[in-house]
């Protein structure tokens, strides 16, 4: 089998790494976006993130994307006669 019949063994091993880069980059990316800025991680706790492994990480729960219930408002448009 010639070099242009298939994939290498380091093709496929260098695929299987950029999935693995691919999906931590993902996954850090979806705790950097979060709704409440307290939920986001520290640009220290990004770098140890993304420094570690892909195992260690795990999908942040989904955000809730509605607004907080408002008050009514203490003014009103009428005039008062």
């Amino acid at each position: 089998m010639n070099g242009d019949e298939g994939e290498t063994l380091a093709e496929i091993i260098n695929e299987d790494d950029n999935r693995s880069i691919k999906r931590k980059l993902v996954i850090v990316g979806l705790w950097c976006t979060q709704t409440n800025p307290k939920d986001r991680p520290s640009m220290i706790k990004v770098v140890k993130m993304l420094e570690g492994k892909l195992e260690s990480l795990h999908i942040p729960t989904k955000p809730n994307l509605s607004s907080p219930p408002r008050s009514a408002p203490k003014f009103s448009t009428s005039k008062s006669i």
